[in-house]
């Protein structure tokens, strides 16, 4: 008889062993392609959070996640409001400032922003040297799942600025999508 350590784990257990070696075989070569992808992908994470991390330890930012929006503050006392560029693909978000002359200066930050964001309604405002990106949170008050149905917008998407959007927002009627001119909205 063969000692016990030598045994197979069907051998040891008969009635539970309902599997074959070939599956047996599968199953381990699943783990191991499972365990490869985890540490090719987690791998990749910490690198780009690394990259990432040094953009950030040499800006002045500040993020804030409220109930209602992801808003994070700039702060770019050197710079114009014609001189600032926030734009988002998929959900890296790229703040760039550019000041011409000579003197000239130029910032940059990126983002990985979270899923659960409305990206396409994002808006900044820019007041007193601080930069402000507000984007809206799209889960609901009650619990929502998140499912592995991903759409990836890979289009680069300038963000406008707040005080132009909400001019552009009071101008147009949302059920016919035709501008609205009345008293009021010439005297915003």
């Amino acid at each position: 008889m063969r000692p016990f350590a030598r045994r197979s784990w069907c051998d040891r257990h008969p009635s539970s062993c309902k599997h074959t070696h070939r599956h047996h075989n599968d199953c381990n070569k699943t783990l191991r392609d499972n365990y490869k992808q985890f540490y090719d992908l987690s791998k990749d994470i910490v690198k780009i959070d690394k990259k990432l991390q040094r953009s950030c330890d040499s800006n002045n930012t500040r993020e804030i996640i409220s109930p209602d929006a992801y808003i994070l503050y700039v702060k770019l006392p050197d710079f114009e409001l014609g001189h600032i560029s926030v734009q988002i693909r998929h959900r890296l978000l790229h703040i760039q400032a550019y000041k011409p002359g000579e003197d000239s200066k130029l910032f940059s930050e990126l983002k990985i922003l979270p899923t659960f964001l409305e990206l396409a309604d994002a808006a900044y405002k820019f007041a007193d040297g601080v930069l402000e990106v507000v984007v809206p949170i799209k889960l609901s008050k009650d619990e929502t799942e998140n499912v592995c149905r991903r759409r990836f917008n890979e289009s680069v998407v300038t963000i406008p600025n707040m005080d132009t959007k909400k001019v552009e927002d009071n101008l147009v009627d949302d059920t016919s999508n035709t501008p609205v001119v009345n008293e009021s909205t010439l005297r915003k």
